[in-house]
């Protein structure tokens, strides 16, 4: 039994959870075969240096934007020592363990700065800049143990011939990042249990299921004050509520949890405490007028599929002049079961002090 006397759902969470997991692995995979066939047909195959154009980098980077640390550092290692051994590219010494050094500084570090920064400029810029440092202080080393005469001059030269490499990936990365994001939410948004696994598509985009008339009929209801909160299920609204905040999917939690499954949503305004309650419905699809930058990062993170209209820093309390206490109950929280318990609580609380 979870707060409140309510029995969570385990079972759902555990398949969602590997469901991300198998996610992860299969794009990994993916990314590290390109990792390694990107240098080969853009560089090595033509003649053009690596060291330059920086290929490998790519897949690094994207991998644990997308995968996470665990999975850009197991990339990062992979990547160059699969690489070296089948095109022998980068060479087994110096380079290789200069090069596994790099990339794993961008493979743990990215995802942490993608997290926390959330602006992908600034997250790649610190991170070429700390995975470019790394790439000169081990080269400087090894060199140093191997009896060569080391400058700095020759220890920062790599950095500096790779200026090409960098800027091209600060102009290309980010659209692809981009694109990859949608990709990664389609595939997040197949539903196992209806005819065959059909892809659900964007909220705006899929007609074919009816979710699309069914998404502009709830958008109009809520815009008229009908409503703030939507479900949609087989193209058809099958629910709706007034109530404000997370109510309305507390109510369905305690009360119909199943009518939340594998459901579309559209609602007013999505925080992140309303993110991790619906990650525990198991809903498929997130459609809100507003939402957080701290909600939009954790249904990325679990791989929901949602859109919104407008995208707000944080949400803030009745008074305006701080952040809204819910938010801040489950700031620290990515479990969806310890959030419903966190926000039980924190609600109670608060009822309590306003009587």
């Amino acid at each position: 039994m979870g707060g409140g006397g309510i029995d969570i759902d385990k079972k759902g969470i555990g398949a969602m959870k590997k469901k991300i997991e198998t996610w992860k692995i299969t794009w990994t995979g993916i990314l590290i075969g390109i990792g390694i066939l990107l240098p080969y047909v853009t560089a090595h195959l033509w003649g053009m240096k690596g060291t330059v154009f920086l290929p490998m980098h790519y897949s690094i980077f994207i991998t644990s934007i997308f995968c996470g640390p665990v999975c850009g550092m197991i990339a990062a290692i992979a990547t160059p020592v699969l690489s070296s051994v089948m095109t022998g590219m980068p060479p087994l010494y110096p380079m290789l363990p200069v090069m596994v050094c790099e990339l794993l500084v961008y493979g743990c570090l990215t995802a942490v700065l993608h997290r926390k920064v959330k602006n992908i400029y600034a997250t790649l810029l610190l991170s070429m800049a700390a995975g470019r440092l790394v790439h000169s202080v081990v080269f400087a080393l090894l060199m140093k143990f191997s009896g060569a005469a080391v400058t700095f001059s020759s220890a920062a030269f790599f950095v500096v011939e790779g200026i090409p490499g960098t800027m091209a990936q600060l102009v290309l990365l980010p659209p692809v990042i981009h694109l990859l994001g949608k990709i990664r939410g389609q595939y997040y948004s197949m539903d196992n249990s209806i005819e065959g696994n059909k892809m659900w598509g964007s909220c705006i985009g899929n007609t074919g299921t009816g979710n699309a008339e069914a998404i502009e009929k709830a958008k109009k209801m809520i815009r008229e004050d009908i409503c703030s909160f939507v479900v949609i299920k087989d193209g058809r609204i099958v629910y709706r509520d007034k109530g404000n905040g997370v109510k309305p999917i507390m109510k369905l939690l305690d009360t119909n949890r199943e009518l939340l499954k594998d459901a579309v949503i559209v609602d007013k305004l999505i925080g992140k405490a309303a993110a991790l309650l619906l990650c525990l419905g198991e809903v498929s699809q997130i459609y809100a007028i507003t939402m957080s930058e701290a909600g939009r990062a954790y249904l990325e993170q679990v791989g929901i599929m949602a859109e919104c209209e407008k995208c707000i820093g944080m949400i803030k309390n009745r008074k305006k002049d701080g952040i809204c206490p819910l938010e801040r109950a489950v700031g620290d929280i990515d479990d969806p079961q310890v959030a419903y318990v966190r926000l039980k609580e924190t609600i109670a609380q608060l009822m309590k002090s306003a009587g």
